[in-house]
């Protein structure tokens, strides 16, 4: 999977086949079928919906694969990462916060529905969010961190 993804134009034509490892037991090849279409750019767009899918995957690398694929595929769906931010799993909403702090200007357009998460139970959320996700217009926001109960909230 790995390979047909650095293939261009050739491995795009497999990316229908590709995403339907996203769905295999193995996290590996879950991964492995993320990064594919992430290295495919907009030719594996057309599947950004089952790769964000993955954001909530019980593997941590395999979440990592899908948010970094996400970003490579450049048509990935402000929309659907931003509807993330309000996912039951932290870990969901953490990488979201994540992806839309990675797309600059496009993720600003999101910095409000980013700053909310700035009063998350979860620091690791938290700490996402303050990274620079929230933008300059929440920095009051933010400086309220400082105050926070987690060292590593305080620190980013």
């Amino acid at each position: 999977a790995g390979e047909l993804g650095g293939m261009g134009r050739i491995g795009r034509v497999h990316a229908s086949q590709i995403a339907r490892l996203l769905c295999n037991s193995d996290a590996g090849v879950r991964s492995l079928a993320a990064k594919a279409l992430g290295h495919m750019g907009t030719g594996g767009a057309a599947h950004a919906g089952e790769v964000a899918r993955l954001l909530g995957d019980s593997d941590l690398g395999v979440r990592e694969s899908a948010a970094d694929a996400l970003v490579r595929m450049k048509a990935v769906s402000v929309t659907h990462v931003a509807t993330l931010l309000g996912d039951s799993d932290a870990s969901v909403r953490r990488i979201a916060a994540e992806i839309l702090g990675s797309m600059g200007s496009v993720g600003e357009a999101r910095a409000g529905e980013v700053a909310r998460l700035l009063g998350d139970g979860d620091a690791g959320v938290r700490e996402s969010a303050d990274m620079g996700a929230a933008g300059e217009a929440h920095a009051g926001e933010v400086a309220r961190l400082l105050g926070d109960s987690d060292a590593g909230v305080r620190e980013s």
